[in-house]
């Protein structure tokens, strides 16, 4: 019975709360963006104009590594790819060792989408069962323990210099405060965005649940920053000034073809980052990617289309400027050849959710 109750709590949460939404219902108003400005750019896949440099601009069937090796390394953790014909724990752990890399890392798919199969490996045997029916080419980056994780959304115009971050988002992982009395579970059933991840942490990691955590003594359930595994994204858009943007202008302009998306990254603190400029990208996501501020629950439901709207026009407008230079998008026939194979791409390398 609490079980069943759990759950219809959370198909109501579902439902009535926009941030958790079905993308299905969300990207109603989206598709008539991009129709409206598909129309008015004589092609629906106007997009993959946007970033020249990435397949398809970055909406789709992307190589996560490829993208990443275009930046600076300084601003990268320690990285590898590992072939999907070289799964197995013990080549694994003799790459890391070559790398200088140890436990925990993070291990992700290298074309994947919205966090899937995005892990914190703690362990050989953390390794061992993520390893199970999992047939892809893997990215395994050292973790990076930084305080304060980010998704910074920046675009530039190709014809000039200097850019504008247009979106910046606080990422709070999941994680519950002790009263030394109740369990972990029994924490997680006080709040709604904790409540959702009960079935998914039971099969992941059932044994957390059981903890009886100290009072006052707060326990990280959730290493990873999404927002379908709990992280509350917080709207940090008065953060943004011309000190902040400076560093990501730096980024931009040393690239050749990247002009438009969000890069998820992690420093100290917003302050030493707008100082130094020192920070880890952890992925960078091109056309496919969301201001993902809009997910701030104190948003009203029109602040969150106008602002998904104004990023669908900067790529709009990005797309119009690489179409006077000769960029060409992809046509009808490549989209669903693109897409078949993505797909095809999830169900044999058993990513699919």
């Amino acid at each position: 019975m609490k079980t069943l109750l759990r759950k219809l709590s959370n198909t109501v949460t579902k439902y009535t709360r926009w941030e958790y939404l079905p993308m299905s219902i969300s990207n109603i108003p989206v598709f008539f963006f991009w129709i409206y400005f598909g129309i008015r750019s004589r092609s629906l896949f106007f997009f993959t104009r946007v970033n020249p440099a990435i397949k398809t601009g970055g909406m789709a069937g992307e190589s996560k590594s490829s993208i990443l090796s275009a930046f600076p390394e300084q601003y990268l953790p320690k990285s590898i790819l590992i072939s999907k014909n070289e799964l197995s724990s013990q080549n694994i752990i003799d790459r890391i060792a070559q790398a200088k890399i140890s436990f925990p890392f993070i291990l992700k798919p290298d074309m994947g989408n919205r966090g899937f199969k995005v892990s914190l490996i703690k362990s050989e045997k953390d390794l061992a069962s993520y390893l199970k029916g999992i047939r892809a080419d893997l990215i395994l980056q050292e973790y990076i323990d930084y305080e304060t994780e980010l998704g910074v959304f920046y675009y530039r115009y190709p014809s000039q210099t200097k850019g504008k971050i247009s979106s910046l988002c606080l990422k709070e992982l999941l994680k519950v405060t002790g009263d030394g009395v109740s369990t972990v579970e029994e924490l997680m059933m006080t709040k709604r965005r904790s409540k959702l991840q009960i079935d998914r942490i039971q099969n992941d990691n059932p044994e957390i649940l059981k903890i009886i955590v100290s009072k006052g003594e707060e326990l990280l359930i959730e290493p990873i920053g999404n927002h379908n595994r709990g992280t509350k994204f917080i709207n940090g858009n008065h953060f943004i000034d011309d000190q902040l943007c400076r560093h990501f202008d730096q980024i931009s302009t040393s690239l050749e073809g990247i002009y438009y998306g969000r890069y998820d990254i992690k420093c100290h603190s917003i302050e030493q980052l707008k100082k130094d400029g020192a920070f880890k990208i952890l992925e960078f996501n091109g056309a496919n990617a969301e201001a993902t501020h809009v997910y701030d629950p104190s948003l009203n439901f029109f602040q969150r289309y106008k602002d998904i709207y104004k990023h669908w026009k900067v790529m709009f407008e990005i797309s119009a400027l690489q179409k006077t230079t000769g960029v060409k998008s992809i046509s009808w026939a490549e989209a669903m050849k693109i897409a078949k194979d993505y797909n095809r791409h999830k169900k044999t390398a058993g990513l699919e959710t």
